[in-house]
């Protein structure tokens, strides 16, 4: 006889639910040790993003034999086997639908990776000047790249804080602390804070510069973004610039 410790008699649903919950974790193991193996240095981003891909197949696999074992597991007498395939199934579809959402957010983000409040005078890095992709040192960036942002992100403007502008050094210092966003350097007598922000699941670095400057007792506020590694970073910088200046403003 073919026992299954699980229902306690003839298991073909249960055999084809555990089955289904190991494709599972092991897509979810997968899929979530992708980015922090690329953090460590472990594995490049090239073969992080097949790891991604690997996950995928796994999990859709476990899916497939999920919803196999839920229609077998629903004619056995004990409902342990259909439960397990129905967190098997669920899991798989999570596996599935959250790197395909990601995927599909960077596709409809504008191609940019330099986002600038001030599109005729982007606030320049300094320290963190050497880490920038060489396309984003020159001071003025190309119109179409301008042309670029203007359509997908009309938002990104500058602020005017009715503060001094050393009041305002100290607030953005105080954001930036709130953010949890590395301050690389700053100078309070040229208005510029420069800093950097990482993303959780691959580690992405990009760098963010604020330019302060006085305005009759008040202060314009300018940020630049820019992704580190110097391509589409999925409409990451602009969320990072509407964040500061939301939090700045609080």
């Amino acid at each position: 006889m073919d026992d299954d410790p699980i229902e306690g008699g003839p298991g073909h649903g249960g055999r084809r639910a555990r089955i289904a919950l190991g494709l599972s974790a092991g897509a979810l193991l997968l899929l979530g040790g992708s980015g922090p193996a690329h953090q460590l240095g472990l594995v490049t981003l090239d073969a992080a993003y097949v790891g991604v891909a690997v996950a995928i197949g796994v999990a859709i696999a476990g899916a497939l034999l999920g919803a196999y074992a839920i229609r077998i597991a629903s004619s056995e007498p004990l409902r342990s086997p259909f439960v397990l395939a129905g967190v098997a199934l669920g899991l798989s579809c999570f596996a599935i639908i959250v790197p395909l959402r990601e995927w599909r957010r960077v596709q409809a983000a504008a191609p940019l990776h330099d986002v600038s409040t001030d599109l005729m005078r982007p606030p320049t890095f300094r320290t963190l000047s050497d880490v920038q992709p060489v396309a984003s040192r020159p001071v003025r960036r190309p119109a179409r790249v301008d042309a670029l942002q203007v359509t997908a992100y009309p938002d990104i403007k500058p602020i005017v804080l009715p503060v001094t502008s050393d009041m305002a050094y100290e607030e953005v210092l105080e954001t930036l602390a709130d953010l949890d966003w590395t301050v690389a350097d700053g100078s309070e007598a040229d208005g510029i804070i420069e800093s950097t922000v990482r993303s959780g699941w691959f580690g992405f670095k990009d760098d963010l510069v604020i330019r302060l400057t006085p305005i009759d007792g008040q202060t314009r506020v300018d940020v630049r973004a820019v992704a580190r590694d110097g391509s589409n970073d999925g409409g990451r910088n602009a969320e990072h610039v509407r964040e500061f200046l939301t939090e700045l403003q609080r």
